[in-house]
């Protein structure tokens, strides 16, 4: 389990991040396909044409994957914030 700072592997079975001294739920890596990045696609080409632009390309793809496995993100970025008024991401900042 890690958060989302760079923390020590000694930390990263302890569930507590070093820095802001918060518990975090227990975190998992979800693998990705090439289908998920077909699924990245719309979210491309159809934020743009609502007036908003997506700056990082990963971010759709992380997108992508979060709204097929239905996880929500915990995030510091912009690009979440703007895919999720025109997604269904779920995300938490």
């Amino acid at each position: 389990m890690r958060c989302g700072w760079k923390c020590s592997p000694a930390h990263a079975t302890s569930g507590t991040c070093r820095v802001s001294g918060d518990r975090w739920p227990a975190l998992f890596l979800i693998p990705t396909s090439p289908r998920d990045y077909d699924n990245r696609r719309p979210y491309i080409a159809n934020v743009p044409e609502k007036g908003e632009m997506v700056r990082k390309l990963i971010a759709c793809l992380i997108t992508a994957v979060a709204i097929s496995t239905e996880v929500p993100i915990l995030h510091n970025e912009i690009d979440f914030d703007v895919l999720a008024r025109h997604t269904p991401l779920q995300v938490d900042s």
